[in-house]
């Protein structure tokens, strides 16, 4: 990672954060990246890949394609934590059907693995936000029963870490917060979800 783009990333980050809680659905930031999509459609959302979002493109499921997300909640899950495991399959796919479009498939989980990969590599602001796209078009299609898309949330800052964003989803009976980080891994290998407090405090998988 160059050292501008490590500057960027920072600004980047200080913008999401100096948002105001009470983001509302549709709501973009000032560099245009998504914090919570308001209407996208299965016909027409928008990706963004090449770190930080520099190419945002508008893109499209079939009707097939979309009804392989739907099998993954043919069987209604009777409990917060049942959805999420089936909200990490469905991410993974997601990702798996749009890298075919957009050249995504070889992207690497981090931000060094993939940096002399063909195709179009990714950064946190681009998984945190076609993620959180992702879960979106779930919520309006009735997929989630437990969980609502919440705004984009990012930890570290200058002297606390290297800045990072992630996706967030939140509880609607307990109205617990959870991470749902795609970063980690490569194209189309399931997220992270985890308590957004102990993703605030620094998580990874190396730590584990």
């Amino acid at each position: 990672m160059s050292f501008f783009h490590s500057f960027n990333m920072i600004g980047l980050s200080l913008l999401i954060t100096l948002m105001s809680a009470s983001t509302i659905a549709g709501e973009y930031d000032s560099t245009g990246i998504p914090t919570l999509p308001g209407n996208p459609t299965i016909t027409s959302f928008p990706v963004c890949y090449k770190h930080t979002c520099e190419v945002v493109e508008t893109q499209s499921l079939t009707r097939s394609e979309w009804q392989q997300i739907n099998n993954i909640f043919q069987s209604p899950p009777h409990s917060p934590e049942a959805e999420r495991v089936l909200i990490k399959k469905a991410v993974a796919h997601m990702e798996k059907l749009i890298g075919i479009k957009v050249n995504t498939s070889s992207d690497k989980g981090g931000n060094f693995a993939g940096m002399f990969e063909d195709g179009n590599q990714m950064d946190c602001i681009d998984e945190s936000s076609n993620t959180t796209t992702y879960l979106a078009l779930m919520q309006k299609q009735d997929l989630l029963k437990w969980h609502r898309v919440q705004p984009t949330k990012t930890r570290g800052f200058f002297i606390f870490g290297m800045p990072h964003t992630t996706a967030v989803i939140k509880e609607t009976e307990s109205a617990k917060v959870w991470a749902v980080d795609s970063w980690f891994y490569d194209n189309g290998v399931e997220p992270e979800i985890l308590p957004i407090s102990t993703w605030s405090d620094g998580w990874s998988p190396k730590e584990n």
